[in-house]
């Protein structure tokens, strides 16, 4: 039988994770507007078929999403023990991030009561993580939806980037709350985050 994680282990998977799909999904975004300029060196970009483009989009959501689903639910707990009164159960705290539309609010909601409930004001950091959040998503929508014929050549570039930056913050949220919260756990003092 294995060893269940300690809740660090899981944040530093977590924000592993996170940090090594935003880099990817970074590169990508360089080889896209590369391409777009069309530098000869990246002319093999343009033999890429979508579908390898899109199976590597899904294979890097799952990856993240168990990761992030999994920290969550861990987090909420944590919480939970150590006093805060939650509005959410720690089923929505792993499920919301994937619930149309509910994504846009309660995840962050969650996040920002946690770090409420260990008297670190966050709240410029994960509203400007939400806004992030709700635009990258509504520019893919945008995107898919072709409301401008061009738009795919056009934004594609600015969606891959901003979903990369989008990424890369929720990595560093997660690695303070993860901080915050093993330090309160173990009674060390706290950093700021």
């Amino acid at each position: 039988m294995a060893k269940a994680r300690t809740f660090e282990q899981v944040g530093s998977r977590c924000a592993l994770a996170l940090g090594v799909v935003a880099v990817l999904v970074g590169a990508a975004a360089v080889l896209v507007v590369l391409r777009a300029a069309e530098v000869p060196a990246v002319a093999w970009v343009a033999d890429i078929p979508p579908g390898a483009w899109i199976g590597w989009a899904l294979a890097s959501f799952v990856v993240v999403a168990a990761h992030v689903a999994t920290w969550s639910a861990r987090s909420h707990a944590l919480a939970v023990e150590h006093g805060m009164i939650p509005r959410w159960s720690v089923t929505w705290a792993t499920y919301a991030w994937f619930v149309p539309v509910l994504n846009f609010v309660l995840p962050f909601s969650m996040l920002l009561q946690r770090f409420r409930s260990y008297r670190v004001i966050a709240k410029k950091a994960m509203r400007w993580l939400q806004a992030l959040f709700v635009g990258t998503a509504l520019l893919w929508a945008w995107i898919a939806a072709g409301v401008v014929p061009e738009a795919k050549d056009r934004w594609l570039p600015l969606a891959v980037a901003a979903t990369a930056l989008c990424l890369w913050r929720l990595r560093g949220i997660v690695a303070s709350l993860t901080r915050i919260q093993t330090d309160v756990a173990t009674d060390q003092p706290r950093l700021p985050a």
